[in-house]
């Protein structure tokens, strides 16, 4: 499924509009094949890391991806190429901040989710109600209230 398909009547300017169409484009297969999904769908998680992206090129700000996508996250981190192409076609970079102090943690999660239902309606609850996420890529522990 593509991401575009899944915007909630969003207005969206020319950039936003070709944002979103590579975002789309995106090939995450040799991603997706190193993968341990852990229970969890690769293409649900693919799809999730692609309407994060959505998210940034449309309301740029300071989110978090929850933890099942993460480690999608940390494997195409590791294509450089990709991630270039990726922060010139949503006209930013966006920042791996897995150190962020654990009481923003709270607040940048609910923050993700009010804009992510502002352009997707609620998020899974599967993936952003998880109370102890862990950064994949660098196991990183992200403690949150409970």
């Amino acid at each position: 499924m593509k991401v575009s398909a899944l915007l909630l009547g969003s207005v969206l300017t020319a950039a936003q509009s070709a944002a979103v169409a590579y975002v789309d484009s995106i090939d995450m297969s040799d991603e997706k094949q190193k993968l341990d999904a852990a229970g969890h769908n690769p293409d649900d998680l693919e799809l999730e890391l692609k309407k994060f992206f959505v998210l940034q090129a449309i309301m740029p700000g300071k989110y978090v991806i929850p933890g099942a996508v993460d480690q999608l996250w940390h494997l195409f981190l590791e294509n450089q190429q990709k991630v270039d192409d990726l922060h010139a076609a949503i006209g930013m970079g966006i920042e791996h901040r897995p150190d962020n102090p654990v009481g923003e943690w709270e607040s940048l999660m609910q923050d993700t989710k009010t804009a992510y239902h502002s352009l997707f309606g609620p998020a899974p609850a599967h993936l952003y109600d998880d109370r102890g996420m862990l950064c994949w890529g660098c196991g990183y522990d992200i403690k949150m209230a409970a």
